[in-house]
């Protein structure tokens, strides 16, 4: 598999799981932020190593 596959799969993952567990019943946050915050940072690195590195 390509790395950015592996990142995006991981990226995804991460952000299912953490998304719905950001805020508590009670509307405070929770800890699962930085989950969900390297989530996005692993989608967003996939796609730029997917589709900006093919310019070479």
């Amino acid at each position: 598999m390509k790395p950015a596959a592996i990142l995006a799969a991981l990226g995804i993952t991460m952000l299912i799981y953490n998304v719905p567990h950001l805020w508590r019943d009670d509307g405070s946050a929770s800890g699962y932020g930085h989950g969900a915050f390297f989530g996005i940072l692993f989608v967003f690195g996939a796609l730029w190593r997917a589709f900006a590195q093919e310019d070479k």
